[in-house]
């Protein structure tokens, strides 16, 4: 049997993202929080995962659903965060953006808005 070989991750790409989980912000952890161990409806997730040449916070591979917590410097970063989405929906998948502020304000109502953007309600 022939085996795919996978693409080469960037190594540097990936000590960036080990060391981003060591070092979460308040909002990251909060969020970890609502989705790790399956816990947000049973989807999988893994957190700061390498793609591409980006980091995704969080993604959910079987669904191809990325979620992105957008502290205050992404206000200054628009058409960086636009190309990079751009990208990601070119390799099929879907980003969720959501700021720390609506993140760290939201109550239980964060996980069923996360379902139903998982599952293309929204």
């Amino acid at each position: 049997m022939i085996q795919k070989k996978s693409k080469p991750i960037n190594e540097i790409l990936l000590a960036r993202a080990k060391s981003m989980r060591r070092n979460a912000v308040l909002a990251e952890k909060v969020m970890w929080e609502v989705l790790h161990n399956r816990k947000c409806h049973r989807y999988k997730f893994r957190r700061q995962y390498v793609i591409g040449h980006y980091i995704a916070d969080f993604v959910c591979l079987a669904k191809k659903f990325i979620i992105e917590v957008d502290g205050e410097s992404h206000q200054a970063r628009k058409a960086y965060d636009a190309r990079r989405t751009q990208y990601l929906n070119s390799l099929g998948y879907r980003v969720f953006r959501i700021t720390n502020a609506k993140l760290l304000g939201s109550g239980d109502e964060l996980e069923q808005e996360l379902i139903a953007a998982i599952e293309g309600v929204i």
